[in-house]
């Protein structure tokens, strides 16, 4: 088990197997747990060459990175259309996080060919003997990565939930519904509920509120 185990946890990564929302916390949890989204500093275009930001970033088997900033706008985060961007925690460590990184520089996220992303969510009971709850939040292309769950099967897709979407599910909204653009590090969108809202941390606070039945992880 990670070092990280039970604080926020962030990854970008590749990996397919993260559409099934226990796999996903498997990797944020067991593999690459670490408790920072990345901030711009010290110049670094690179996450694996910044050690100030050490979100472990997969850079697949040709080399191509999961993730990067753009070079004409630092302040934005790009994640490659097939990668994911992963975090877990309860709802406080996450908006702390998302806050913390608009303070080092992190503006916007968005996907590198500028498609729609989209964003699911899945609530997580950590154990039997405990009352935490965590929220998991995986944002990536609605196009590329997540066609995977088209093949994923009917019980993992019925297990992601999203936001602003009380208990209707990832496989009866595939293709069209809730596609953004981006998504910002700012505190609220004024003027747009959850389903519209470009806010992360409106996104991660409607998880909570929200509240679907659990995946227990034990």
């Amino acid at each position: 088990m990670s070092n990280h185990a039970g604080k926020p946890a962030f990854l970008i990564t590749r990996a397919a197997k993260a559409v099934n929302p226990l796999d996903a916390r498997r990797l944020l949890r067991e593999d690459n747990a670490y408790v920072r989204l990345p901030g711009r500093g010290r110049g670094s275009d690179r996450f694996d060459t910044d050690p100030d930001f050490p979100l472990p970033v997969d850079r697949g088997y040709d080399g191509r990175h999961a993730a990067f900033y753009d070079p004409e706008e630092p302040e934005v985060l790009v994640l490659a259309d097939d990668a994911v961007l992963l975090m877990i925690g309860n709802t406080r460590e996450l908006v702390e996080a998302v806050t913390e990184a608009k303070q080092r520089g992190l503006r916007m996220i968005r996907i590198s060919d500028e498609k729609p992303l989209q964003c699911y969510f899945a609530r997580i009971k950590v154990s039997q003997w405990s009352l935490q709850v965590d929220t998991l939040l995986a944002i990536s292309s609605d196009d590329y990565y997540w066609g995977n769950v088209h093949h994923a099967a009917e019980q993992t897709r019925d297990l992601w939930h999203l936001p602003g979407l009380p208990n209707k599910q990832l496989g009866a909204h595939l293709g069209g519904l809730h596609k953004r653009p981006y998504v910002t590090t700012e505190a609220t969108d004024p003027g747009k509920d959850v389903p519209t809202t470009s806010s992360l941390i409106q996104i991660i606070e409607d998880c909570k509120d929200q509240d679907p039945e659990p995946i227990r992880a034990y």
